[in-house]
């Protein structure tokens, strides 16, 4: 817990200092004690998620560049520098490059997992392991399900806000476009 409690307070006191604002003017207008600011700042308290809140409300950024930072694999241009000072507008555009790339990333995954199904029905089939047809298609079938299930998880974790998360299902999308019924 401390060192996530240092990283957040790092990222307060970069985003406050490239606001050109200093510390006891970010404390007083989000009616905090300065000394409290600046023990949240060296990651010395724990900070209560609502004054996360006030702090990123402060600032004029959003909550989750304090707490997660920025994401990994971004381009260059998603700086802090950017986060401070983007528009309504610049940040949709951003949730909808992130977006995107979640959603390419859940499918990569997916692909990947198809293949490894792929090569290992047909490792059993080549080498006949399975006594019958029946087997084999339990195998697939299991498979299957654990990487619908997993799938689901994925863009449930990526994605909490969508209602078709639950339901979501790639590989049913795999299946139907090259024509495969498992019926």
């Amino acid at each position: 817990m401390d060192e996530n409690n240092k990283m957040i307070g790092q990222r307060i006191a970069k985003i406050r200092k490239l606001k050109n604002m200093r510390q006891a003017e970010l404390a007083k207008k989000i009616e905090l004690k300065p000394s409290a600011l600046g023990n949240y700042e060296r990651g010395d308290r724990s900070i209560p998620a609502t004054i996360i809140e006030n702090i990123a409300s402060g600032l004029e950024v959003p909550a989750w560049l304090i707490t997660r930072g920025i994401p990994k694999d971004m381009p260059e241009k998603y700086s802090y520098d950017f986060f401070i000072n983007a528009s309504t507008d610049d940040l949709q555009k951003f949730y909808m490059f992130q977006t995107q790339q979640l959603t390419n990333d859940i499918h990569d995954k997916s692909e990947k997992n198809r293949k490894l199904i792929e090569a290992y029905v047909t490792y059993i089939f080549d080498d006949n392991l399975l006594e019958s047809q029946s087997e084999l298609f339990k195998v697939v079938q299991l498979l299957i399900d654990k990487t619908i299930i997993r799938e689901r998880l994925d863009r449930i974790i990526a994605f909490p806000d969508d209602p078709n998360a639950k339901k979501y299902n790639d590989f049913k999308f795999y299946l139907d476009r090259n024509n495969i019924d498992l019926n």
